[in-house]
């Protein structure tokens, strides 16, 4: 089916006002230790559908760290503000069903708990059973059945369907640049059977038509983002003798293809035969002797809950008869298909936060399963596997979120490949923490500063209730203080490359990071106490690295030196000195994986006749290009 495959831009929130708020005191052994008041209310709730964004004005203490329980799964957030702000990722998983309301229980075990409400709205997922193009031969067109939508992950009552046709004039389907709209007739009000008795024609073989449609939850029919929508093509074709056919099956629809080539010509599923032709379908237990199914006279024949028991692992065939060119043909009989349940609709997720490096297990695969006559399982009643060529290529090993392909195998069932969309989150190893610097004679006293900044990563300064970027220049700061890193987020949750920010490492501040250089106090006439730092950030590819001299003089004048594996970084491609004298590289442009960077900056006096040389400093650096 032809769809529109653009991801959610939803922005507007879904405010409710607060529903419920229950606060219940903690038992009586500790509440000797509570203040009376020290519960707490929610106010301007606010949850954004697609992104999972949820907030709340709160009068918990900042600080604070609260459970957040919705849909069977809890999140944490710190009170900052007296607010809380996270993004639901687990609770709403892909096969969360729209269109309800949800409790959030917020707790803590000193401040009790309160319940509000939110409203889940996510896009509209269907499937269709049908394929993206359909062709349809004069003679033959009256067997042709009607698409049934399936919605997955709505009540099919709150999902609205829009249906509209368009009519082109071409003898191949292409694309519209190669098309020809037609305005007649007016297709306005058509059903599906107006659309067949229009291609049933004969003068209309040639033609053409478009079935378009649009899924829409009807509370929120106005955001065209949420709605599933495409289109369906039908050419219309001439009648063409049959020499062979094959069976195609999609849940438990069992249809004839016909074909003008021989068997072993056939190289796809879309007819190049077809006309006024009878079908009877037959059945077999041993794929050789075949008797006719009573009744089973049309062009596509439908496991049913009576016909199934008595047809189940069998196998099928259809005799077919053309009545072609005023004359009947002889017989055409088809390929064969044996008969087993087929996997319709599921709704399948993966419970659990998958975390990066870490390999997709099939045992977190939960979710429903229904078959062609609507029958539903769990999918624990299934056996999962990963498939062995896409293990080779390490498919399996979560980078980040999005589908990862499942075979599906049962007893009585088609083996069935389906997608388990799982959400990722990073991982942040001790080795990836930012490194303070000890060079205390180039930072503000009472203050200290990162040699290496990780743009990717972000800082807590008040135990996690807040996350900023990392600062650049000097922060104040004191000794044995406990600053919080984790990776940021990426991407919306539940589309593909999102990753989830890490959890959270500390590091301590140590005295040797606490800066010594006093702001103000005069210069330093010794010119051996001068020293050089390098800091160095790496962000999108790109990394800088900046000097800085412990102390400068207005009256002294600096030139920076570059110098890559001992040559002149001006000669590398992908290099450039800033404004601010700092060293900027394009990881991208680099041949090998490490280098050594080197820094001199000469410091002398300007005179008027001459220079006075004062001397240099000099720092080098390595530099790892990942």
């Amino acid at each position: 089916m032809q769809r529109t495959n653009n991801f959610c831009r939803h922005t507007a929130f879904f405010t409710l006002a607060l529903l419920l708020a229950v606060c219940f005191s903690c038992n009586n052994s500790s509440s000797e230790n509570r203040s009376e008041s020290q519960s707490f209310t929610l106010l301007n709730v606010q949850f954004d559908t697609i992104s999972r964004s949820f907030s709340a004005d709160i009068s918990a203490e900042d600080g604070t760290t609260l459970s957040l329980t919705c849909n069977g799964k809890t999140e944490t957030a710190v009170v900052a503000d007296n607010k809380i702000e996270l993004t639901f990722v687990t609770p709403f998983h892909n096969g969360t069903q729209g269109g309800t309301s949800y409790p959030v229980t917020v707790s803590n075990e000193d401040y009790g708990k309160a319940v509000t409400q939110i409203a889940y709205w996510p896009k509209v997922s269907a499937t269709i059973s049908c394929g993206d193009e359909e062709n349809l031969f004069i003679g033959g067109i009256n067997g042709t059945t009607e698409p049934v939508f399936t919605v997955c992950n709505y009540a099919e009552a709150d999902v609205t369907k829009n249906i509209s046709f368009k009519i082109y004039s071409t003898e191949t389907y292409k694309d519209s640049a190669t098309r020809t709209a037609l305005t007649t007739p007016d297709t306005t009000g058509w059903t599906f059977s107006d659309m067949l008795t229009y291609l049933s024609d004969s003068e209309n073989a040639g033609k053409t038509v478009e079935m378009h449609y649009s899924l829409s939850p009807k509370a929120a029919a106005a955001d065209s983002e949420l709605d599933d929508s495409g289109y369906i093509v039908y050419n219309c074709k001439a009648e063409k003798l049959v020499k062979s056919a094959h069976i195609v099956q999609q849940f438990g629809r069992f249809e004839a293809r016909l074909f003008a080539e021989s068997v072993a010509e056939i190289t796809s599923v879309t007819e190049t035969a077809g006309g006024t032709v009878t079908y009877q379908w037959q059945a077999s237990d041993d794929a050789e002797n075949f008797t006719d199914i009573p009744g089973a006279t049309a062009k596509t024949f439908v496991l049913t809950k009576e016909n199934c028991e008595s047809l189940l692992n069998k196998t099928l065939r259809v005799k077919l008869t053309q009545t072609f060119a005023e004359a009947e043909q002889q017989p055409v009989y088809s390929t064969t298909y044996p008969v087993y349940h087929t996997i319709k609709d599921y709704t399948l997720y993966y419970d659990a936060m998958l975390l990066r490096g870490d390999t997709f297990n099939t045992a977190e695969i939960k979710g429903r399963l229904t078959d062609e006559l609507g029958n539903t399982y769990d999918a624990g009643d299934f056996h999962w596997n990963t498939i062995s060529e896409q293990e080779e290529k390490d498919h399996y090993t979560a980078k980040d979120s999005g589908n990862f392909y499942v075979s599906c195998t049962k007893e009585n069932f088609y083996d069935a490949v389906l997608p388990v969309f799982a959400n990722v989150q990073a991982i942040l190893s001790e080795d990836e923490l930012p490194q303070l610097s000890v060079n205390t004679a180039a930072i503000t006293a009472g203050k200290a500063s990162f040699d290496i900044i990780d743009s990717d990563l972000e800082v807590s300064f008040n135990g996690g209730a807040t996350y900023v970027d990392i600062p650049e220049d000097d922060f104040d700061v004191s000794a044995e203080s406990e600053l919080l890193f984790r990776t940021k987020t990426f991407g919306t949750p539940d589309t593909s490359g999102y990753v989830r920010e890490s959890s959270a490492k500390a590091l301590t501040v140590k005295t040797e990071n606490i800066g010594t250089n006093a702001s103000g106090s005069g210069l330093i006439s010794d010119f051996e106490m001068q020293s050089l730092t390098l800091k160095k950030k790496t962000s999108n590819g790109v990394t800088t690295i900046t000097p800085i001299l412990n102390y400068t003089n207005s009256g002294c004048a600096y030139e920076y030196t570059w110098l890559i594996d001992g040559a002149d970084a001006r000669t590398y491609s992908g290099t450039a000195v800033n404004a601010k004298h700092a060293l900027v590289i394009t990881n991208s442009a680099f041949g090998k994986d490490a280098y050594q960077i080197y820094c001199m900056v000469r410091i002398y006096v300007p005179d008027s006749d001459e220079e006075t040389e004062l001397g240099t400093v000099s720092e080098q650096i390595s530099l790892a290009i990942k």
